[in-house]
């Protein structure tokens, strides 16, 4: 709970062979893509194209290079919102209790503005149930496995910029014993033949489609890849200790500078020429959970300025950060040195239609009613 930030690997040993060229290598760290004078964001959520693979389709979802056209040159589609799990959208039990590879796509547009050699342009998932095959513009970009977690690839090469551009994605949702949760396929014959059944041991339903936002952002060229941090206190100090990970950074040149804001944007720390180190806050404002402090939830914004030697443009990231120092031992949990009970139940994210997604109304609701 201390490491702010999110590391995605993928384990699989290489990208699928598929005759659509060499996929795009993905960046170490996956920072949440927040805005800034130097990052852009446009949202690729919305409603899209969708149909149900065969049943005899390979996993990959690579069947007759289909992502190399629109879905709907191909053959019938529905709408489906993205993002959403797929099963409850219709009344089609066909849909509801699909196993195996799914299609998405739909076109978008990237302004001209976005084609310059200082600007690299990325495509995030927040996440994909099970299993996913994204291509560009007929182009493999990413396959990722892992239902709940962020992934994304560098994309400027495949893109058309100031024109139309497609993306496409297959999705699996197949469990296998090697899976996270797992599950197992077994065949069912019937009076139209054999049909594919999903079994599993969990108790909840195994929603599967593209369950969080989809994104386009751009960084520099050089740019801050990913960002270390661990709090700590020390009588009325804070302490903040920190590490960056530049990305495209050649012979380790390039200029950095780590500043700390307060909650009302006033500078305590101001331009720290380092790419690790430690800060010290004097009479810090402490991170406190609800009930515990007048002044709950306190964070700081750790401000970090990214410049290569060469010049080009400056990379600029804020990382909302709160100071705390956890402690336990055999019989008691410790936030800030007082003792902490910790109340609480597991809170499934399905809800009627959409399945499997956040719906930021049903979150903040749920925190009140908490």
């Amino acid at each position: 709970v201390d490491r702010a930030r999110c590391r995605v690997q993928d384990e699989w040993s290489g990208w699928l062979s598929s005759g659509t060229g060499a996929a795009l290598a993905s960046a170490n760290g996956i920072l949440y893509p927040f805005e800034s004078e130097s990052r852009n964001i446009r949202s690729l959520d919305g409603i899209w194209n969708f149909r149900l693979a065969a049943e005899n389709e390979s996993n990959n979802g690579s069947t007759g290079k289909w992502y190399e056209q629109e879905l709907q040159k191909t053959g019938p589609t529905i709408l489906m919102p993205v993002p959403a799990s797929y099963n409850d959208i219709t009344e089609e039990k066909s849909i509801r209790d699909h196993v195996g590879t799914v299609r998405y796509d739909r076109d978008f547009f990237i302004p001209k503005c976005w084609s310059s050699k200082d600007t690299k342009v990325w495509i995030r998932f927040g996440g994909v149930h099970y299993e996913a095959i994204v291509y560009i513009n007929g182009k493999l970009v990413v396959h990722h496995e892992g239902g709940h977690i962020p992934f994304q690839a560098e994309v400027t090469s495949v893109l058309k910029f100031g024109e139309k551009n497609l993306i496409s994605v297959a999705v699996n949702n197949t469990l296998t014993d090697i899976t996270v949760p797992q599950g197992e396929v077994t065949s069912l014959q019937t009076d139209n033949g054999s049909i594919k059944i999903q079994k599993y041991t969990f108790d909840f339903f195994n929603y599967a489609g593209i369950h969080r936002p989809v994104l386009l952002y751009t960084t520099p060229t050089t740019y801050i890849d990913d960002i270390y941090v661990q709090t700590d206190i020390h009588e009325d100090n804070g302490i903040i200790k920190y590490s960056i990970t530049i990305g495209n950074n050649n012979e380790n040149s390039s200029n950095v500078l780590v500043s700390v804001l307060d909650r009302d944007g006033n500078y305590i720390i101001r331009d720290v020429n380092a790419t690790e180190g430690e800060l010290v806050i004097p009479q810090a404002k402490l991170w406190w959970p609800y009930l515990m402090d007048p002044e709950p939830a306190y964070l700081y914004s750790l401000q970090y300025h990214v410049t290569a030697s060469n010049g080009g443009m400056e990379d600029i990231y804020r990382l909302p950060v709160g100071i705390r120092k956890l402690e336990w031992t055999n019989d008691t949990f410790t936030i800030n040195g007082k003792p902490i009970y910790m109340r609480g139940f597991g809170r499934h994210e399905d809800s009627d239609a959409s399945g499997r997604i956040t719906k930021l109304c049903l979150l903040l609701h749920g925190f009140k009613l908490l």
